[in-house]
């Protein structure tokens, strides 16, 4: 029983999400094996990584959470190599990484430009770093989207106005829908959202 009402209460903090199938993440990164080593940053509830594990040996995938019923849900979900680390301590996990994975975070952090910084310095020479946001842009610190209504004007001023002055080129992307579970008894049982999905090079690597 116990362990019943914490995968309810696991659950129930965490709504369930989805992205992009295995299929369309192995099209995407193009991989040409599964020995690249991956970090997942702030894997939530583990629904996107999900899709993208497969694609990886277990040994190295790496994932990052700092809350503790999203760290447990990620365990009961196989993964062994879990940080506890905030998205502005990342540093500290003090390696580097083949593909380095942030899904839909940069809307959420009170930082995202030193983010997208420490982000850089996880990805190791001749690796990507993997970046999804929901567009138009609705957060307040990316300040060259905030004003941009149309996916495509969003889509074009974060590569021209956010990555490319921090040395990072875009070499592959795609618009996905980004599905979120709506809160128990919603009216809106899914949330659709409009998202931009990005392989980035990051320039001195």
């Amino acid at each position: 029983e116990d362990t019943t009402a914490t995968l309810h209460l696991i659950r129930q903090a965490s709504p369930e999400m989805y992205m992009l199938s295995r299929e369309q993440w192995a099209s995407f990164l193009s991989l040409p094996d599964s020995n690249r080593t991956a970090l997942d940053v702030g894997a939530g509830t583990g629904d996107l990584t999900s899709e993208i594990t497969p694609l990886f040996h277990a040994d190295n995938y790496t994932v990052t959470e700092v809350s503790l019923l999203l760290r447990l849900r990620l365990w009961l979900r196989g993964h062994q190599h879990i940080h506890v680390t905030s998205n502005a301590t990342l540093e500290t996990i003090g390696k580097t990484f083949d593909v380095v994975f942030a899904l839909n975070i940069l809307d959420r952090v009170r930082e995202p430009w030193d983010v997208l910084r420490q982000l850089a310095r996880l990805v190791a020479p001749g690796g990507v770093l993997v970046i999804s946001l929901p567009l138009p842009y609705e957060g307040g610190k990316l300040w060259p989207l905030r004003h941009l209504t149309t996916w495509e004007e969003a889509a074009d001023a974060f590569a021209r106005d956010v990555l490319k002055p921090l040395s990072m080129t875009v070499v592959r992307a795609t618009r996905a829908p980004y599905l979120c579970q709506g809160a128990e008894n919603s009216l809106d049982p899914v949330f659709v959202l409009d998202a931009i999905v990005l392989a980035v090079r990051v320039n001195d690597k």
